[in-house]
This record gives C-alpha cells, structure tokens and sequence, in this order.
C-alpha cells in the first residue's frame, strides 16, 4: 500500500478561494475604521492585486501631525531682545527752560543814598595883585542821593544829586589865615555798574552842572557862588540784607571847576573831594 497521499487539483482551488474570501473580508472590516480615523482610504493597485495572498499590506503613508507649540514659542522667543518692550522706563526727559532770578538781582528801580565824611579841598584864581591864589582845605561831610532804573540787570542810570560841606576850613593866602565855611554841589547824570548782576562789587560815575560856594567873612551869611562843570566816581560794595535792600560802603573822588565875574573881575576856582561813605541801597 502507497503510504504517500496524492493532493487533488479540485483541494488545491478549495484552499485558495477560502484564503481570498478571508483576506477580503479582513480588508472590509478595516476599510470603517481608517475612515473614522481620517485616514484615505485607496483602492488596491493592479501590482497590490497581483501580490500573493498571503502577504499583508503596508499602510499608507500619512502625512505628519503637527506637534505641539513649544516649537513656536521657541521660535518667538529666539526674536531679538530690542523688539520687546522694556520692563523699567529709562528715558530721561528733557531738561526745562531755567527760571530767570527774580530777587537779590540788581534791576529795576534804582534808589541810592551815601552819607560819608572826607575832605575838601579848593584852590581859587582871582587875579590878586600878590599873583597868589587863595587855597583852602577842611573837614566835610557828604550826602549823595541818586534815582534811577535798570535798563539791563546789573546796570543803572538815573539823576544824581552829590554834595560835600566843609566848615570852618582853613584858607591860606600870603602867610593870612583864616577860616571860612565852603561847599559844593553837583546835579547831574550818573551811571552804576554791576559786574555780576547779583554781587557786591560795583563801579559808577556821574558828571553835570556844579556850584561852588565860600563865606565871603567869618560868620556872614552871605557867600560869593560860582558855577561851572563837575564830575565824580566811585567804587563800593553792597552787602544783601533783603530781596530788595542792600548796604554797605563805597569810596568817592568828586571834582569841579567854578567861576564868577563881579566888578569886572572874574575869579576861578578848581576843587577837590575825598569822601568814605555809608551806602544804602534799593535795586
């Protein structure tokens, strides 16, 4: 007895069909689940129909998901640091417009009075037939009063009244001596400058009509008038005590010439002052 068994063609096509039907069937119960799952689903390719029925189908490609986004955050975060705004405001801002100084500043009304003392001294011409002038000097007292404004801070101009007074001065003529009372006067104009327009220190100046006037005896009140020019100037310190009000001293040099004509005869006199003065000031 043959111990071999001879496989029939008739068995050989039974097995064949049945592994068809199970492959399509297995196929057919994929196909729902791909498409729930958003997958496209293809038809099988002439080549896939063409490969034995044994072997399994590789999935179809798909395209990648996009991932998460911590790869855009990253993104935005490698942007340069000056895009973003500061957390603390550094900016300074412009600087203002100074104030102008309204007090302890030399402008405005000007208001000045000196009270001093110093030396007077005057020398008269009169054609004396010993050809000698008569020469005088004494003791003085001095007031000063001036008005004015400011133009510009640190510089005044106004009127000026000056005025120095001596008595009993010594005259001296030929060897005679006596002592007479003489003065003199100035109205004019004056200037006072300011170097720095809040400080102290100042330079003036004034310069107008003159009168020089001498008893004509001890003791009578009448006195002989000259008239002429005169100038001065000075130089002080003003000490602040206000807004307003400053003190101090200054240091003043006044000259003039005079002259007269009486009974034909026409007498000259030139005189000089030296005065240290107390100052008071409102400017």
């Amino acid at each position: 007895m043959n111990s071999h068994r001879h496989v029939y063609p008739a068995s050989v096509f039974l097995i064949t069909l049945v592994g068809n039907v199970a492959i399509a069937a297995a196929q057919d119960a994929a196909a729902p689940t791909a498409a729930s799952t958003g997958a496209v689903a293809t038809s099988p390719s002439p080549v896939a129909e063409a490969q034995p029925s044994g072997a399994q189908l590789a999935p179809a490609p798909t395209a990648p998901a996009p991932s998460s986004g911590a790869p855009v955050q990253a993104e935005a975060s490698s942007q340069p640091a000056e895009s973003q705004a500061p957390k603390i405001n550094v900016a300074v801002p412009a600087p203002q417009p100074e104030v102008p100084r309204t007090y302890q500043m030399h402008d405005g009304f000007y208001l000045r009075g000196n009270l001093g003392i110093g030396q007077l001294s005057t020398t008269f011409d009169d054609g004396s037939a010993s050809s000698q002038d008569l020469e005088g000097a004494g003791f003085a007292f001095s007031f000063d009063l001036l008005a004015g404004g400011s133009p510009s801070p640190g510089l005044s101009i106004g009127g000026a009244l000056l005025s120095s007074a001596a008595f009993s001065a010594s005259f001296e003529r030929a060897g005679l001596k006596a002592d007479r009372d003489a003065s003199l006067a100035m109205l004019g104009v004056f200037v006072d400058g300011y170097p720095k327009a809040n400080g102290g220190w100042h330079l003036g100046g004034a310069m107008g009509l003159a009168q020089m006037k001498v008893e004509k005896r001890a003791g009578d009140l009448g006195k002989d008038a000259m008239g002429g020019l005169g100038g001065a100037a000075w130089v002080g310190y003003d000490q602040w005590v206000a807004d307003e009000w400053s003190m101090g001293g200054l240091l003043r040099f006044a000259g003039a010439l005079t002259s007269a004509k009486e009974n034909s005869v026409e007498t000259s006199a030139s005189t000089f002052s030296t005065t240290l003065m107390f100052t008071t000031l409102y400017n």
